[in-house]
């Protein structure tokens, strides 16, 4: 999910009903994000950083506005790899024929690789479907 659009859920239910438990999940080597909650400051994603086919949530640096959100909600974030990505956007697929991005794929990856227990009222955000027809197929294939 984008740090952004976490930002503006976490404020959206603050107003609603009162701050939820967040949690971000970012693609692994996007240090960005789980460094600066474990430090308290922002920090940018070094120039070696991993490919990823998460292309989407990979941005170098949190924007001090975005940081401020979740610091204040004391948001928390993990990572998955690109391997839970795909198991992900394999399980929309076959589950509920939903074709979805890799970045779009995170929060997905996070409850289907066990990483994250879904509560009873867990939601995840799945939110884009701009994926190379050609490698949807692939990673689809795989499970065959």
């Amino acid at each position: 999910m984008s740090l952004p659009l976490l930002a503006a859920i976490q404020i959206l239910s603050a107003v609603q009903a009162g701050p939820p438990s967040v949690v971000g999940v970012v693609r692994d080597g996007e240090t960005g994000v789980p460094l600066a909650g474990a430090t308290g400051e922002i920090v940018a994603v070094g120039p070696d950083a991993p490919d990823t086919f998460c292309d989407a949530i990979m941005t170098p640096r949190v924007s001090p506005i975005t940081f401020g959100i979740l610091r204040e909600r004391k948001a928390r974030a993990l990572s998955v790899s690109d391997a839970e990505v795909a198991d992900a956007i394999r399980f929309a697929w076959e589950s509920h024929g939903l074709v979805v991005e890799p970045g779009a794929a995170v929060a997905l990856a996070a409850l289907v690789s066990g990483k994250l227990a879904p509560l009873e009222d867990t939601v995840a955000v799945v939110s884009g479907g701009n994926i190379d027809p050609a490698l949807h197929a692939r990673i689809i294939a795989e499970a065959a």
